[in-house]
């Protein structure tokens, strides 16, 4: 069977151009945060008074700031590329709630309502894609059943 043919071509096609446009509008905003963050950074060098505590503590905050969305920045410029690789479909026996996980190199949520749009490769739910298992998993809260799809 063609990709295109599988019943959830459509669906999937779809939620990839969400996340994408999610992900370009995210890293727009940190690119705007980031070059607000390195501009104060650039006056507050030139304007340093080693005896101003606030004015350090101010520093060292935006220094650390500054470092964390270039961070950002660099995952969600690769992540524009291929966000993500597989996808979960995780049920819980207690519910029977599907839940969907799309894994990738990095973690987005949406900031409007703090939905989470690509899990990281490194959280606990990912383990359940390399140990490339179907049927049941346990854990010390539930027991669940789940389906790994490979993209």
């Amino acid at each position: 069977m063609e990709r295109t043919e599988h019943p959830d071509y459509p669906y999937e096609l779809d939620k990839l151009k969400q996340i994408l446009s999610y992900l370009r509008l995210y890293l727009g905003t940190s690119k705007r945060k980031k070059t607000a963050i390195d501009t104060d950074l650039e006056y507050s060098i030139k304007h340093y008074n080693p005896d101003n505590v606030e004015q350090f503590h101010e520093l060292t905050l935006n220094l650390l700031t500054q470092s964390y969305l270039e961070q950002q920045i660099n995952g969600m410029e690769r992540a524009l590329s291929k966000p993500y690789f597989a996808r979960i479909d995780f049920t819980a026996d207690d519910t029977q709630q599907k839940e969907t996980f799309y894994i990738g190199k990095m973690t987005l949520f949406r900031q409007e309502d703090n939905e989470l749009l690509i899990t990281d490769w490194r959280a606990p739910v990912s383990s359940l894609y390399y140990e490339e298992r179907l049927g049941t998993s346990s854990s010390n809260v539930k027991r669940a059943r789940f389906r790994a799809g490979f993209l």
